[in-house]
């Protein structure tokens, strides 16, 4: 199992986000991905391309709902040019608050359209110039007497679909080359519930199952105090709830046997009662749900998903740990050495 680092881009600059990938790299992780929310994905991703040489780089996760796939395959073949064959294209319809009240979209029925786009873009970025020109009609999306006009650096661009509830577990499992999931998994959870709805859906498909990548966003908060780690990740829990209940997140904890949980910060967190929603998730569900702790804990946690996913890409919740800068490094880059040494 490999590991990769989130770079969520809301805490740091695009600098910062190259120190980051770099030393991830000189410390043999595997991947950089950029998060898609505070930031645009796909600028951080070029300066990240061109200031690291071997691991993987990809969007975490791009916005499928704004973007034609004309649009998105145009990016996709020049990151992947750039970065020489490294990109992982994960895509996602995001949420239907950010796509209503952020990009005035109607958000209706998104499994079976992101299964068009997926398949669709597919296709396009495995294109060549030579190739007879590519037509498509869907339900959702078309496309029509289209060819690249640039020869991709590889034969294909793995495509990987974002996948929460049932439908789009199906949806990505019969289009997708791979599956891209959300922080606050439990192993049990993954197993019992998302990887039979993808691999069930690509066996049907008359896909073999083996050939679906697996790759999982997951807080970290580590440090040598245990209480320190674990109210960071409380605050990063709690986050998800601001300003709105995030609805995937929301979602998910209710599946896995935290209603109630979920119950209180859905009120406490937009009431701007912080304290009380951070005293609102139990010790149960951080360690359920995250990777909290000493280094050893949060080492345990990250390894209860070996042989379920392919990759876990950390995210770091702990905050700055110097904020002095006494190591020669800003607040946030330290505090991304810090997890990168400890669990590198």
């Amino acid at each position: 199992m490999d590991y990769g680092v989130m770079l969520p881009g809301g805490s740091h600059t695009i600098d910062e986000g190259i120190q980051i990938a770099r030393m991830a790299e000189q410390r043999g992780f595997a991947s950089a991905y950029c998060v898609e929310a505070y930031r645009g994905a796909l600028v951080p991703l070029a300066a990240v391309a061109m200031g690291t040489d071997r691991i993987r780089i990809g969007p975490y996760i791009l916005n499928a709902w704004g973007r034609s796939p004309w649009l998105t395959t145009l990016a996709a073949i020049d990151l992947d040019e750039l970065s020489g064959g490294r990109l992982v294209l994960c895509v996602g319809p995001g949420n239907k608050h950010l796509n209503e009240d952020s990009q005035g979209l109607e958000f209706h029925r998104p499994a079976p359209r992101m299964e068009e786009f997926i398949g669709l873009v597919r296709q396009m970025t495995r294109r060549s110039p030579s190739d007879p020109p590519l037509s498509f009609d869907g339900e959702f999306l078309s496309l029509h007497n289209w060819s690249p006009q640039i020869e991709p650096v590889r034969g294909a661009v793995p495509v990987y679909g974002a996948a929460i509830g049932p439908a789009m577990r199906r949806a990505v499992g019969r289009a997708a080359d791979g599956v891209a999931l959300g922080t606050l998994l439990s192993p049990e959870y993954l197993a019992g519930s998302i990887r039979p709805d993808v691999l069930g859906a690509a066996r049907q498909a008359g896909r073999d199952p083996v050939d679906i990548g697996w790759v999982m966003a997951y807080f970290v908060s580590c440090d040598d105090d245990r209480a320190t780690a674990r109210a960071a990740a409380r605050r990063a829990v709690a986050g998800l709830y601001a300003p709105l209940p995030h609805p995937y997140y929301d979602f998910l904890l209710r599946e896995q046997g935290f209603g109630t949980v979920a119950d209180d910060l859905a009120e406490l967190v937009p009431a701007g009662r912080l304290d009380a929603a951070h005293e609102a998730i139990t010790d149960d569900l951080l360690d359920a749900l995250t990777a909290s702790g000493t280094p050893e804990e949060c080492r345990i946690a990250l390894a209860r998903f070996e042989g379920m996913v392919d990759e876990v890409v950390m995210v770091n919740v702990r905050g700055p740990v110097d904020p002095s800068g006494s190591d020669g490094l800003s607040p946030e880059v330290s505090s991304y050495a810090r997890m990168l040494d400890i669990l590198g």
